[in-house]
């Protein structure tokens, strides 16, 4: 595969993983007054939303011009991976809740608070935020020239 369709695959990735990325934050998120952990949980989902984007719209600009490393690519990957699977856990788990707000809020603390794999997210996500973090600042250093080089 040629360098510019493994760039518009990775954005293609990006973005629909910042999707996904922004749904399991919009879920977590509506638990407003809910326990501090769920809320801890939610600035991180944050953050690696906003690094997901900056990444996308940097790529989206200059896709041509940028790769990742291998080993940079392979962990974003998983990482988006991981979080669109729990975007789906989240959709199915949705059509199961109740319709009364109290319940509802309830239901959606006990699912965030003790399901197994939202909470091997919740153990990811400050490495995939040191990721995303690498990431974002490999691609900045390549868009941007050293300064010594630009005096």
């Amino acid at each position: 595969m040629d360098p510019v369709s493994i760039s518009a695959s990775l954005v293609t990735l990006l973005a629909a993983g910042a999707a996904s990325c922004r749904f399991v934050y919009e879920f977590v998120r509506g638990i407003s007054d809910g326990p501090l952990e769920i809320n801890s949980q939610a600035a991180k989902l944050k953050c690696l939303l906003q690094s997901m984007s900056d990444i996308v719209d940097v790529y989206t600009t200059l896709s041509s011009e940028l790769n990742l490393e291998p080993q940079l690519e392979l962990q974003i990957r998983r990482a988006i991976r991981d979080i669109r699977a729990t975007e789906t856990r989240i959709r199915i788990k949705s059509l199961k809740l109740a319709d009364s707000r109290l319940q509802n809020f309830r239901e959606r603390c006990l699912f965030l608070s003790t399901d197994r794999r939202i909470k091997k997210l919740y153990s990811s996500l400050d490495q995939w935020n040191n990721i995303f973090s690498q990431a974002t600042s490999t691609v900045q250093m390549l868009v941007y020239p050293p300064i010594s080089q630009t005096q």
